[in-house]
């Protein structure tokens, strides 16, 4: 149910907003849909993802990639 990244006004608008702001417009973006009702790409999992494994890794996603997957 996370919203598309593409629909953050500042992306829209052409700029280039950090992490912290992306998060900020996640939690106050309407889901687009109830979880588990229905199927949309976005890479707001992939930003929550990787935000995740480096609060719990202690390092950047590249690093972690680098150390335990390669």
């Amino acid at each position: 149910g996370l919203p598309r990244l593409e629909e953050c006004p500042a992306l829209r608008r052409g700029e280039s907003p950090d992490t912290a702001a992306l998060v900020a417009w996640l939690r106050e973006a309407p889901n687009y849909a109830e979880p588990g009702h229905c199927f949309l790409y976005s890479d707001a999992d992939r930003l929550l993802a990787g935000l995740a494994l480096e609060r719990v890794g202690g390092s950047s996603v590249r690093a972690w990639i680098q150390r335990e997957v390669i």
